[in-house]
C-alpha cells in the first residue's frame, strides 16, 4: 500500500500537459467505507498499470506483484477511494503479462500507456530499458522496484519505490 501511496501522490501531475484547465468540481458527498463508489463527476478514476511476468521463468514473482496490486488497490477502492484536495478517486486495474521478456514488456507497455492512456505503472521487473522509451512518450510514471540506473534527472518518469538490488542482494 505505501508504494501505491507514493504513486498517487503523484497523481495531480498526471497527464501530458495538452490539456486546458478544468474548474475543481464541488465536492460530492463522501463515499461510504466499504463501498466502491461509481465513477460520476464527483468521483473520478485513476489507472494503474501493473506490467509484471505473469507467465513464463519469473512468474512466482510476477504472481507475488500481482496479489499485492490487487489487495492494496481492492483495500483503497472498497475504503471509497482517496481524496487529492476535494476530488475523490477511485483506481482502475489495467494489468499486462511481461513473460518476463523484454519485447513481450514493451508490446505491453504499449498497450497500457500509449493505448489503455495509463498514467502510473508498477512491477516492470527486468523490462526497464525495453519500456523506457515507450513511458517516457506517454508520460507515465514507473514505480521502479530494483533498477537504479533509469533514476536520474534526465528520465523523470522512474521512480524508485525499494532499496536497489545492489543494496539487500548481499545479505541473501
Amino acid at each position: 500500500m505505501l508504494v501505491l501511496a507514493l504513486i498517487l501522490t503523484l497523481a495531480p501531475a498526471c497527464g501530458n500537459g495538452d490539456e486546458e484547465a478544468t474548474p475543481t468540481p464541488t465536492p460530492g458527498a463522501t463515499p461510504t467505507p466499504g463501498v466502491t463508489p461509481t465513477p460520476t463527476d464527483d468521483v473520478k478514476t485513476v489507472k494503474i498499470a501493473l506490467l509484471t511476468p505473469l507467465s513464463g521463468a519469473a512468474s512466482a514473482w510476477g504472481r507475488e506483484f500481482e496479489d499485492g496490486y490487487d489487495w492494496a488497490i481492492d483495500s483503497i477502492n472498497e475504503a471509497g477511494g482517496f481524496k487529492i484536495g476535494t476530488d475523490t478517486y477511485i483506481i482502475k486495474k489495467a494489468k499486462g503479462d511481461s513473460k518476463f521478456q523484454g519485447s513481450v514488456g514493451a508490446t505491453e507497455a504499449t498497450r497500457l500507456v500509449l493505448q489503455e492512456g495509463c498514467h502510473y505503472m508498477v512491477g516492470p521487473v527486468t523490462v526497464y530499458r525495453a519500456i523506457d522509451p515507450i513511458v517516457k512518450d506517454g508520460k507515465c510514471f514507473v514505480l521502479n522496484m530494483t533498477n537504479t540506473e533509469l533514476v536520474s534527472p534526465d528520465n523523470p518518469y522512474f521512480l524508485l519505490g525499494a532499496a536497489p538490488v545492489r543494496a539487500w542482494y548481499p545479505a541473501f
